[in-house]
């Protein structure tokens, strides 16, 4: 799909590379889920007995830790934004399903919008975050948003708005 939105060429050598990229993410799934299990069994034998430490948060920290060794350098970076929604979600789920905290009306909506805004606010940036996030950004809000014409803009003359609505007061 990234090819696809980056306008790339489909060929042998991309289907290669394609291939090697999809087996290395299937073995970083593959070493999460039974690094999660295999810890779980671990731990238990360890400690004797299963609390809320044992069953889910250390065998989860350690199958995260191998599983991140797994995966291509480039990706972490996108796989700590995705988890870290997923994580906070999850949480505040959980916060409302033991009666925590009171559900918010179009909460997901507020969350939606304040991701967004974080992601504008590094997609006008002049140096981008993360190649794929400035180009599906620049497909939703357009090339000329982009962080690549900050500078552009920075040296253009500033109008002053006091001469500008006096020259103008026809407007």
């Amino acid at each position: 799909l990234s090819a696809l939105i980056r306008g790339r060429k489909i060929n042998l050598e991309f289907a290669k590379k394609w291939l090697k990229d999809y087996i290395q993410s299937v073995c970083f799934l593959t070493t999460n889920a039974f690094g999660y299990i295999g810890s779980f069994c671990v731990l238990r034998h360890i400690f004797h007995h299963v609390n809320i430490v044992s069953a889910s948060f250390l065998p989860g920290f350690v199958a995260a830790l191998m599983a991140i060794a797994v995966e291509r350098p480039e990706r972490r970076s996108m796989l700590a934004v995705y988890v870290t929604n997923v994580a906070a979600e999850s949480a505040w789920n959980a916060l409302v399903d033991h009666g925590y905290v009171k559900p918010i009306f179009k909460g997901d909506m507020l969350i939606f919008a304040a991701t967004m805004s974080v992601l504008g606010y590094y997609f006008r940036q002049a140096k981008p975050l993360n190649q794929m996030i400035t180009s599906i950004m620049q497909v939703i809000m357009g090339p000329e948003e982009s962080g690549l014409t900050i500078e552009q803009r920075k040296s253009a003359p500033r109008i002053q708005i006091p001469q500008y609505l006096e020259q103008n007061s026809n407007l």
